[in-house]
């Protein structure tokens, strides 16, 4: 465990790794995607005592926050459309978790002052009785996972050491657990997808191992099978599905990649 880490375990109490251990395992069950998410919301938002709770995923490519795919809790509805049209464009937080993995909260991006004095602050936030914010920006590598923000009003305290402490402890397992659920889910759907055109597990997959860019030996090894039944299974394939080369079963597969971000309708809890 780095140095940092074990400071930040060092600030924490019983009760907040409690929260965390709570936090970890309902981000771990086998549950739907967007009830995931809905799970961790809630959890979040009663481990920081917060008054609202937002979590957005990354966009189809990971590269960026997909400001349409919100879920959260204690969320002013009346300023969504203007959140996604002009306001995530210039949200410090937003613009801080791209450019680095982060925990931060305001201090940590500017001096108070000027968080005060910010459009972004008077036009969008200051409206909704948010004055304190906590930023998780979920990541993996050089991929946008998704981005959490904790909100607090202005009539409580900042976020303490201790918080930002237990949200740093968070942030690679909640990544993690988003990850693994992305990919869980994508697989499922790529293999509705495909399966739709007949083609047995074995021929699925066959298509991802080509998807790879697996020559047809490297399959034979990864399949434990020979180079001709390779052949043989890829000869099917094009029959069934009625696509001509290697390259056009890539489409197969991504034609279900969208979906994986879809947000139902009624994701949203709004202020009470």
């Amino acid at each position: 465990m780095s140095v940092s880490a074990n400071k930040d375990l060092g600030l924490l109490t019983q009760e907040d790794l409690q929260d965390i251990f709570d936090i970890i395992h309902t981000a771990n069950c086998n549950l739907r995607f967007s009830e995931m998410r809905m799970k961790i919301v809630a959890s979040l938002k009663r481990a920081f005592r917060a008054e609202g709770v937002a979590f957005f995923l990354g966009n189809q490519e990971c590269r960026l926050i997909d400001n349409t795919s919100i879920v959260g809790s204690g969320i002013n509805l009346h300023y969504l459309d203007r959140w996604v049209s002009h306001y995530s464009r210039h949200d410090p937080f937003q613009l801080e978790g791209r450019s680095r993995n982060t925990v931060c909260k305001v201090d940590d991006i500017l001096p108070y002052r000027r968080w005060v004095n910010l459009k972004i602050y008077n036009e969008f936030y200051r409206p909704q009785n948010i004055h304190y914010k906590l930023s998780i920006y979920l990541a993996s590598e050089s991929k946008a996972l998704g981005l959490i923000g904790i909100f607090r009003p202005k009539a409580h305290r900042d976020f303490s050491k201790r918080e930002v402490a237990k949200a740093r402890i968070l942030a690679p397992h909640l990544a993690t657990a988003l990850e693994n659920t992305i990919q869980l889910r994508k697989l499922a759907m790529q293999d509705a997808v495909v399966g739709e055109s007949g083609l047995t597990k074995r021929e699925i997959d066959v298509v991802r191992c080509v998807c790879q860019g697996l020559t047809n030996d490297q399959i034979g090894e990864k399949l434990y099978i020979s180079r001709f039944t390779v052949e043989t299974h890829l000869k099917n394939i094009f029959d069934k599905t009625g696509i001509k080369h290697r390259a056009g079963l890539a489409g197969l597969l991504l034609s279900s990649w969208p979906a994986v971000f879809s947000s139902p309708v009624n994701a949203l809890e709004p202020l009470g």
